[in-house]
This record gives structure tokens, C-alpha cells and sequence, in this order.
């Protein structure tokens, strides 16, 4: 039987890592229980796609967000006018909650993230890269006369905050989303409050 190509060991590692994670926590997710979900004759193999068990959780969450997948083809973005662009970015996040296993492994980073610098550090990487690709999406479009001018990195903050509040008080601190919207009525008015703040004169 041919091996799968590297990419797609690489993959099926990550989708198992996902569901052994989401199950059992990062902590107690184990590389050998990795591997046997992954289907891999060997544990060692997963150390040559990733170098330990925090650069695989890294890897997961980075790599499986459906929002940082949405960012990697800035060109298609970048072109999208606010009104466009912007919700698709964040129903792109909020995908993360429908995909399998995606509301118990939010729920299980950031809890381990506070007790794991390692794992923290490596998920900030993903956010500042996110947070870099809104600055230049939003400064684009203050050079197109969409927006007015502004500090675009910490417009783009805002927008991730409003994002976050969503997932905050309705999947992580439920007593707080007592008399929060529908999902899409909270995008259709956070993304308007955001661009009323921010329309060109």
C-alpha cells in the first residue's frame, strides 16, 4: 500500500489531534493516543511534522481556524468593500463553533492557555497574524475613501474584540449572555456600529 503524501499525513495527524483534544484536553492528550486516532504505525512519527505535543495544539488551532483560513489569500479580501468583507470574516470565526468538536476545543484552549504559556504564546502568533492582515485591509480601504482615516491596528483590535464578546458570553461565561442576540443579529449590528464609527466624511 503506497503511504499518503506528507501533506496529507500532516493532516490527518491534525484532525486527529483535534478530536483526541477536544475529548480528553490538551494536557491529557497524549502522543501515542494521537497517533492511534491518527491511524500512524508509530508515535515517533508524529515528531517529524511537528517538534512536540504544544507545536501540534498550536498547529490545530492556527491551522484548522476556519478564520485564519479565510486570511490567507489576502488579494481575493482585499478588493471585498467593508460591508462584504467584514462579516465574512467574522462568520468565518464563528464557524469554528459548527465544525465537530470546534465548541469543546474553544472551550478546553483557553482554559489550558492560562495554565500553559507555551500553548498561549503559540495561539497569539495566530491572532497577531490576523490582527496584521484587518490593519492592512482596514488601511486599504481608508486608501480607498471607504473609511476614514484611523489607527487601523487598533481598529482592527475592536473588530476582534466584538468577536470574541460573542464567544465569551455565550460558549466560555453563558450567565453572561443573558439577552444576547440571535448569531446573526449580533454580526449585522456589530458589524454596522463598527462601520457607522468609522464611515468616510
Amino acid at each position: 500500500m503506497t503511504p499518503p503524501p506528507a501533506e496529507n499525513r500532516r493532516r490527518t495527524i491534525l484532525e486527529a489531534a483535534l478530536r483526541v483534544m477536544a475529548t480528553e484536553g490538551i494536557a491529557g492528550a497524549s502522543i501515542k493516543r494521537i497517533a492511534r486516532e491518527a491511524g500512524l504505525a508509530s508515535p515517533s512519527l508524529i515528531y517529524h511534522y511537528f517538534r512536540d505535543k504544544d507545536a501540534l495544539a498550536d498547529a490545530v488551532v492556527s491551522e484548522l481556524s476556519p478564520l485564519v483560513q479565510e486570511t490567507r489569500d489576502p488579494a481575493a479580501l482585499m478588493a471585498l468593500p467593508p460591508e462584504v468583507a467584514l462579516p465574512r470574516l467574522m462568520h468565518a470565526y464563528y464557524a469554528t463553533l459548527d465544525a465537530p468538536y470546534g465548541r469543546e476545543l474553544l472551550r478546553i484552549f483557553f482554559g489550558e492557555a492560562i495554565r500553559t504559556p507555551d500553548l498561549a504564546s503559540g495561539h497569539a502568533a495566530g491572532q497577531r497574524a490576523v490582527v496584521a492582515f484587518l490593519s492592512g485591509y482596514l488601511a486599504h480601504q481608508v486608501e480607498a475613501g471607504r473609511l476614514r482615516p484611523h489607527d487601523v491596528e487598533s481598529g482592527a483590535r475592536i473588530f476582534l474584540g466584538s468577536m470574541f464578546a460573542f464567544v465569551l458570553t455565550t460558549e466560555l461565561m453563558p450567565h453572561l449572555g443573558e439577552g444576547m442576540p440571535e448569531r446573526e443579529t449580533y454580526v449585522r449590528e456589530a458589524i454596522a456600529v463598527f462601520l457607522r464609527g468609522l464611515a468616510s466624511p
